[in-house]
């Protein structure tokens, strides 16, 4: 089997150095985060610019209308590159939270560990954690905590998981300073420590990711190839694996939470099976081989998981089909993809809440019954692409 993808657009306005991180939004928009220092929101289809109006008010009739690819909203520019992006997957109800303002966040980290909330249809910064702050709670020393690396917001928008240079999980307040919904375990408000999980390994934390059906679960990589799961309500490590021999850069849930692919400097991505609780590399479900240089993205289709999304230095786009273990179809770029994403069809995450797998319904629609009509690419260029399986639109 091989699978077609056509080019559909490119970022109408490029970053002006690479983009480090991509994610796509409930609303099936793009954020960006670059290393030019700046946040960046794109519109993938024709539509009405939201810009300057409140996210409760009706868009005039009249209102701007924008070309496929076009920004929608450029944050001010931070002086060091963002290189963590995150928004809520599956967005949950939060207790004292609207659940609209839950979907409409996302969180981006600094290369030097400022971490900051926004809301991206109003684009109003709900909170920031700068570094060299003093900080009270688990993990710090003498009143102060090591900078975040990568950054991982849960869906219920309550809290946020951090990694960074000493290799364990921390687990911080998601709630904003101002927000009436602050409990007296978040009272000092957004970014307040909540809890600190070591892996046992103090290596370099790479990556770390919430399961999307599961905030309890968290998967976080390291500089040594190693990739665990935290169990954050008992604040201990769950399952870990060292099915790799170089650093893990990115990491991948499906969309069921039962398996998470890695992607590695040793040019592999191997899936395990999330449910298999086992502390060795035995669990591996799969390897695929393929790249010729550092697997630098990862992601799994939104359905169940069957399709794999892989960006490397080698300048290429794989997709991969995860049963057959193959690379079923290549894009070539030319420069380094550091960020990859899925585009799904309607609401995936719905119908799994609703018990509707593909095998009841004939799958989750888009390509292959997989829940993605198309994927999205940023890299060292600085430019968004979009593309779209062939008979998507």
């Amino acid at each position: 089997m091989s699978l077609q993808f056509v080019h559909s657009h490119d970022a109408l306005h490029p970053h002006s150095a690479a983009i480090w991180a991509l994610a796509v939004t409930p609303s099936a928009d793009v954020l960006t985060a670059s290393l030019d220092g700046t946040l960046a929101l794109y519109t993938s289809s024709v539509t009405q610019s939201t810009s300057g109006f409140p996210k409760d008010e009706d868009i005039p009739s009249d209102a701007q209308e924008l070309d496929a690819g076009a920004r929608i909203r450029t944050w001010p520019a931070h002086p060091l590159a963002w290189v963590s992006l995150s928004v809520t997957a599956n967005p949950t109800r939060s207790e004292g939270s609207d659940e609209s303002d839950v979907s409409r966040r996302a969180l981006v980290n600094s290369i030097a560990g400022t971490t900051m909330l926004v809301d991206y249809t109003s684009g109003e910064v709900l909170g920031t954690k700068n570094i060299g702050e003093k900080q009270s709670g688990p993990g710090t020393s003498s009143g102060y905590a090591e900078p975040a690396w990568s950054v991982s917001l849960a869906s219920d928008g309550k809290t946020y998981a951090s990694t960074g240079g000493s290799g364990s999980v921390t687990i911080h307040s998601a709630i904003p300073s101002s927000s009436s919904a602050k409990s007296d375990s978040m009272e000092e408000g957004f970014g307040s420590r909540l809890a600190d999980i070591p892996t046992g390994r103090v290596k370099f934390g790479m990556f770390v990711d919430h399961c999307p059906t599961d905030d309890n679960k968290v998967a976080m990589s390291n500089e040594t190839g190693q990739v665990f799961i935290l169990d954050v309500e008992k604040a201990t490590v769950s399952t870990s694996w060292a099915s790799h021999a170089m650093p893990v850069r990115s990491l991948g849930w499906s969309g069921d939470g039962n398996l998470i692919m890695s992607a590695s400097d040793d040019r592999r991505l191997v899936l395990h099976d999330a449910r298999v609780s086992t502390t060795s590399s035995s669990s591996a479900v799969a390897h695929l081989t393929g790249h010729a240089l550092p697997v630098l993205s990862v992601a799994l289709s939104p359905g169940d998981g069957r399709l794999a999304l892989s960006g490397s230095r080698d300048g290429t786009v794989r997709v991969w089909d995860v049963g057959m273990r193959k690379s079923v179809g290549v894009v070539r770029e030319g420069k380094p993809v550091w960020g990859v994403a899925w585009r799904p069809v309607g609401n995936v995450s719905s119908n799994m809440e609703d018990g509707l797998t593909s095998s009841a319904t004939g799958g989750f629609g888009g390509i292959g019954g997989t829940g993605a009509s198309g994927f999205v690419t940023g890299g060292e260029e600085g430019l968004v692409r979009w593309y779209r399986g062939a008979g998507q639109v």
